[in-house]
């Protein structure tokens, strides 16, 4: 816990996203939900999700669990369209100039 609080960035969504990536890939959170929903794994019921919190809530005084929850659960939603996600798809330079001539 001390080592992921000591990933703290200026706010704790900042915090949640640099502990999720020194842990995981996205192409690993797009395996997961927060709540395990639309066929994947729930995030919410590993242990890894409550040192999140803990770590989180260690660098931040005023974080509540439920914030940190959120920003979990918004960093789980958006890792399948990052680089290395499930769904992220690379702009081909083709592709690219045909929608600038529209």
């Amino acid at each position: 816990v001390n080592y992921l609080a000591a990933q703290c960035g200026h706010t704790c969504g900042d915090t949640v996203r640099r502990i999720m990536a020194k842990l995981g890939t996205n192409k690993l959170w797009s395996l997961f939900s927060f709540k395990g929903r639309k066929g994947k794994q729930a995030f919410k019921s590993l242990k890894l999700c409550n040192i999140i919190i803990k770590a989180c809530m260690r660098s931040h005084q005023k974080a509540t669990k439920l914030s940190v929850e959120e920003h979990i659960s918004e960093t789980l939603k958006h890792a399948p369209n990052k680089p290395g996600g499930s769904r992220y798809r690379v702009v081909d330079e083709s592709q690219e100039k045909e929608r600038d001539n529209i």
